[in-house]
């Protein structure tokens, strides 16, 4: 059975090259909607960006003393918070995805937050699982992608 206790820590500065590699490992490039940075320079600005925000919306995995992947989680509304995942390519099929979706629901940042949601394509059948292990219900989709969401009062009945 894959381990799945995953706690998080807020991404630092020091992080930079590693959410750097994960970014642009190809696997991850495919899964995504969003293109990679074009340079190193240009993933920098991005995290500094990051960084400097009033809310915590970055963070790190751990397994033990072991980063495993990345959770991030930005507004879309007020009270709507939409998930990015990104599972380190060396432990990647393992349930860790599942395990940082879970520690996420469970975080203070998303205290004040009604609903999360993932967008999830269509083949990425992996991540629908992990969200579903989550406890996120497939709400709707469309020709290319599925949506996934959790009432964050869920929390609390677990």
């Amino acid at each position: 059975m894959p381990r799945t206790a995953v706690t998080l820590r807020r991404v630092t500065c020091e992080d930079a090259v590693r959410l750097y590699q994960w970014r642009t490992d190809a696997e991850t490039v495919a899964m995504s909607d969003q293109a990679p940075p074009h340079s190193y320079a240009d993933h920098l600005a991005w995290l500094t960006r990051r960084l400097t925000t009033s809310r915590p919306n970055l963070f790190i995995g751990m397994d033990d003393q072991d980063a495993v992947g990345t959770i991030r989680v930005d507004r879309e509304y007020p009270a709507v918070g939409v998930l990015s995942v990104t599972v380190a390519p060396a432990v990647r099929r393992r349930g860790y995805a599942t395990g940082l979706i879970r520690a996420l629901c469970e975080h203070p940042c998303v205290a004040d937050v009604v609903l999360l949601r993932a967008t999830i394509k269509r083949e990425i059948v992996a991540s629908e699982r992990a969200f579903a292990r989550a406890g996120f219900i497939r709400t709707g989709g469309t020709a290319t992608h599925r949506i996934y969401e959790w009432p964050v009062h869920h929390a609390t009945q677990r």
